[in-house]
């Protein structure tokens, strides 16, 4: 089209130099240099101005239409995030509940001294998971790590270890000696058993315990165990994968 209009304007232009000079066919160069030189500043303006108009259609686009998939994974992750937030919530409610049946426990033993001798700390421990198994006796899998928060624990423990990573950290819990018969909720975790810690990287997104209670890894399970009594307060199973 613009190649079309400044055919066009350069035979008007040209036919008027040939009236007005009298030549029946004014050969000279500039002749045709002077006609075309403001006729080309016009065709340029005009395909600069169609290409501007078909980038900016482009960035229009590309602009908008992924703003509705962005738009749509920020709501997603806001939900995951405020779920994970309410599980989190609600799992360390559980804990202190659990906390308070421990405290009350410990109030009725005396607690041995750091100078204690072993056997008097192993009598303590025995007594307090006695009492605190009687205080929980209908306890069963499932109660601390429910289904919301064995979720959020699992895609933590998903995205943190990968690879070489995930590899390495089956390794050291294939290593440790475990039960041989099921770890069971609300008893004492074997003495003679290996528990293998969680990594510090994974333990610092995990939701946060009191000092009483620890994160452990046995087999694939991960147990949530009272370090004063050695209780199995709950476990999730398949936490590794």
């Amino acid at each position: 089209m613009v190649a079309v209009e400044f055919r066009h304007c350069h035979h008007s232009a040209y036919k008027a130099v040939q009236r007005t000079s009298g030549l029946a066919k004014p050969h000279a160069p500039w002749v045709h240099l002077a006609l075309s030189l403001p006729l080309l500043v016009v065709m340029k303006r005009e395909i600069y101005r169609t290409v501007m108009l078909v980038c900016a259609g482009v960035v229009l686009c590309l602009t908008l239409y992924p703003r509705e998939y962005r738009a749509e994974a920020q709501q997603a992750q806001q939900l995951h995030s405020t779920t994970s937030t309410a599980a989190i919530t609600a799992f360390q409610d559980r804990v202190s509940q659990y906390m308070k049946l421990h405290e009350q426990a410990v109030k009725k033993l005396p607690k041995p001294s750091k100078e204690s001798k072993p056997d008097k700390i192993e009598v303590y421990q025995e007594g307090l998971a006695e009492l605190i198994r009687g205080s929980r006796v209908n306890a069963k899998p499932g109660e601390i790590f429910t289904p919301d928060i064995a979720a959020h624990i699992r895609s933590l423990i998903k995205s943190e270890f990968k690879g070489a990573r995930l590899k390495e950290l089956r390794s050291n819990v294939a290593g440790a000696e475990v039960p041989a018969t099921a770890v069971r909720v609300n008893f004492p975790y074997p003495e003679t058993k290996e528990l293998v810690d969680m990594p510090p990287t994974l333990l610092l997104k995990l939701p946060e315990l009191p000092k009483q209670l620890g994160y452990h890894f046995a087999g694939r399970r991960m147990i949530l165990i009272d370090r004063e009594s050695r209780i199995v307060v709950d476990y999730l199973a398949n936490a590794l994968p």
